[in-house]
Parts: C-alpha cells; structure tokens; sequence
C-alpha cells in the first residue's frame, strides 16, 4: 500500500552567497529539530569547478551550496535522524528540489549531492521526501547560514522558543564535515 502522508519530523536546509564575488563568503545552514549547523562553505568549493558536460569551467552557485548543505545536514545528523524512518527536506531552492524529484540534473555537482543523498537513503533505509519552502519561512536554517554576518539573536531566540515548546535542546552541532560526494 503507498503511503502519500507527508511526514512529521522536517529538516531545514539553506545556502547563502553572503555577498558578491570576489569578497562572498558562502555558508551552509541545517535546522534539525532543535540542532542548527552553520558552517563556511572550503574555499575549494567556492571557485570553478570542470562541468562532465561540455568541459569547460563553471562558477559554483547558490543551487550548488544549497545542495550541498542537504548533504552536510544528513551526513552530520544522520545519529539524530536515525535509521528506518520518513524526514521531510524542506529546502528554499526549487532547483534543487527539482533535482532530488526527478533524480536527474544536467549539472554535475548537483547530480553528485542527488545520488549522494539517493544512496544515503537506501543505506539509512529512509523515505525522504522534498518540499520547497518559501525563503520568509525558512527562518532558522536561513539564519545559520548567515550566522557570521549580522546579528543573529532573532532567530536564536525563535527558534530557543520553538524548542521550549517541543521539549527539544537547542544546540550547535559542532565541527561539521563534508562527505566525499563520489563514495556512497
């Protein structure tokens, strides 16, 4: 029997530019019931990478640091996520939601956090599903990707009132990593 019921428990996903080339300082952002990660995107992945499809250079973009905060999120989460289980991602790129739908895309590195993500689901035995959400709404993972830059007291103190309300600790998951996108 298929099961179309949406699940409960959502998990929260941002990449920001943070400015303008030459001086952007991009930054991934997860909200986790309760656990954030912010976390600066390496140098190595700010730049150009080789696109699989006509070999010339191509400038990393918000789609590709969205995505890649996806992969971050589950990677680093995957012991609070657990195994067995349906997670709703809620991410406020519809391109990349787009490419987690159909499970295809032209570009290369969204296609390697797309099969990245596919195989982590069928190790973790998870039923992911992928929901755009409207960026105004996307408050906390939106805030920790900016974390370094402003003020970031508002959304900590929502989202510390957001965990009050469920029971949930709000915590730092610290000294996130960044899984090899070509080992599943």
């Amino acid at each position: 029997m298929l099961d179309s019921t949406l699940p409960e428990r959502q998990i929260f996903f941002d990449g920001a530019t943070n400015g303008a080339r030459p001086s952007w300082r991009p930054r991934l952002g997860v909200y986790f019931e309760g656990t954030y990660i912010s976390m600066p995107v390496p140098p190595h992945m700010c730049h150009v990478f080789v696109s699989d499809i006509d070999g010339t250079p191509k400038d990393f973009a918000i789609a590709q640091f969205e995505a890649l905060a996806i992969v971050v999120g589950l990677h680093n989460l995957r012991d609070r996520i657990g195994t067995h289980c349906k997670l709703l991602m809620r991410t406020d790129s519809k391109h990349v939601e787009a490419a987690i739908l159909n499970k295809s895309t032209p570009d290369p590195f969204l296609m390697a956090c797309v099969r990245w993500v596919m195989m982590y689901a069928v190790r973790r035995r998870l039923r992911l599903h992928i929901l755009y959400v409207h960026t105004d709404d996307n408050t906390f993972a939106d805030g920790a990707s900016r974390l370094s830059l402003n003020g970031h007291n508002e959304w900590m103190q929502e989202a510390r009132r957001e965990c009050v309300q469920r029971g949930w600790e709000f915590r730092e998951h610290l000294n996130p990593t960044i899984p090899d996108l070509t080992r599943w």
